[in-house]
């Protein structure tokens, strides 16, 4: 996410790295830079021009202070700045206080509406505590009611769809009066997407306007379209005023610069970001954390909160007691790394940890590879082996490397790094260890 932007402030900072102070010369090549990387990025080349522009008049016109690297202060101009462009009103789910909130994504065709809906269900469920009914509205499309369907029985969530029913009021209504007999407290609307923007689209998105109360209006835009996203949201919110985004494919080779955009133009807040094809791949939307990922410096506290949703509390307990007892098995290390399997894989992680953007895909990839023989030569293991119980002579090497169609070194390879971890654990006082991984 937001690769080209990294790179490009990396140039940035590399052109004042080395200086006492900043100048007119290093602040003009710096902003150049910056300027560069938001164009390329997809960024409206107005919105790329004005915000460079702030940046370098504040630049020029701060007194840097003798305790801070020149690198620092424009570090802290550009991270200020871009949360300021990001930060558009209340990008909180506005949650009625009567007893349901109605929240209608809209949106193109292909923007991943549906997928979206459920996601969103999913984290009103387990993160707010909701109770959130899934409502298919998407009656044009082929074979949408069936996936919404799919997504909501696959991870228990709720949906109301009325089979061979077009008219849309009337599909609402009834959902209206089947989330009051289950008790749902959050409506989400699935509605119909077309290709392009047209009148049809349009109406019957005032008519369901028109005849409910809805809480947020959320426009649910594709990131990878690139400036066309632009408008897009400005016809839409001019049409049926909306009250936020969701940005999905934010996983994908998105240029980011979507997110830097529609903000500055429409004055709507982002809400939700959506970064994997899993159920769970979706963020709420924090222009500080953002910021930090944009320039390289990690978000450890949303990493920390994806940990915390991974671990249910009583699981999460029992493991720490055993990890601070120094009991770490070879099962453990499986069950680690489908937990970080279920966060997008390891090198989604890397995004989130400070300094990580500065090693290249080709070393990150080597470590997921490694992570990867890892579970391959563990399942070869008998269950005893697992837990542990036995010393590996060369007989067992040879019968585990055998098993998973490696070599006797690979086994041996994986042998050593779990007694480092071991070890490793063994060390880490209890404090430590429950507040690098639980926060606590």
């Amino acid at each position: 996410m937001f690769e080209i932007f990294k790179k490009g402030f990396e140039k940035a900072l590399h052109t004042i790295r080395g200086h006492n102070k900043i100048t007119e010369s290093n602040i003009h090549d710096a902003v150049k830079e910056i300027r560069k990387a938001l164009i390329n990025a997809d960024v409206n080349y107005k919105i790329a021009k004005d915000l460079t522009e702030q940046i370098k008049n504040e630049a020029l016109g701060v007194n840097v202070l003798t305790s801070l690297h020149p690198e620092q202060v424009f570090t802290k101009i550009v991270y200020d700045k871009l949360v300021e462009i990001m930060s558009c009103g209340e990008n909180k789910i506005t949650y009625s206080t009567t007893p349901k909130t109605i929240i209608l994504l809209v949106g193109l065709q292909g923007a991943g509406k549906t997928t979206l809906a459920a996601k969103m269900a999913k984290y009103c469920k387990n993160i707010d505590k909701k109770k959130p009914l899934l409502v298919a509205c998407d009656i044009y499309r082929p074979a949408a009611i069936e996936q919404l369907t799919i997504l909501a029985e696959n991870n228990g969530l709720d949906i109301f769809k009325l089979e061979n029913e077009n008219n849309i009021v009337k599909i609402i209504q009834e959902a209206l009066k089947y989330s009051k007999e289950n008790n749902n407290n959050v409506i989400i609307i699935d509605t119909a997407g077309r290709q392009t923007l047209d009148g049809n689209m349009m109406q019957e998105l005032e008519n369901i306007k028109t005849n409910f109360h809805i809480d947020e209006t959320i426009l649910v835009l594709d990131s990878m379209i690139g400036q066309i996203s632009l408008s897009i949201a400005k016809e839409f919110n001019e049409c049926i005023p909306i009250s936020g985004f969701a940005l999905t494919k934010m996983d994908g080779d998105t240029q980011g610069g979507v997110a830097l955009s529609v903000t500055t133009l429409t004055h709507k807040p982002i809400k939700f970001i959506s970064t994997g094809e899993k159920i769970d791949d979706i963020e709420f939307f924090y222009a500080d954390r953002i910021a930090n990922r944009i320039l390289g410096k990690g978000d450890v506290v949303t990493l920390v909160e994806k940990i915390e949703q991974q671990f249910a509390k009583e699981e999460s307990n029992d493991y720490i007691k055993n990890l601070q007892k120094g009991r770490i098995n070879y099962n453990d290390i499986l069950m680690i790394q489908e937990k970080i399997n279920n966060m997008g894989g390891l090198m989604k992680i890397f995004d989130f940890i400070p300094g990580f953007n500065k090693i290249d895909d080709t070393q990150k990839q080597a470590g997921s590879q490694k992570i990867a023989k890892m579970k391959i030569v563990i399942n070869s293991m008998t269950p005893k082996e697992r837990k542990d119980l036995c010393r590996f002579d060369l007989n067992r090497k040879m019968r585990i490397a055998k098993g998973c169609g490696m070599m006797i070194k690979d086994v041996e390879e994986v042998i050593s790094t779990y007694d480092r971890i071991k070890n490793m654990i063994g060390k880490i006082n209890n404090n430590t260890i429950s507040s690098l991984l639980f926060n606590k």
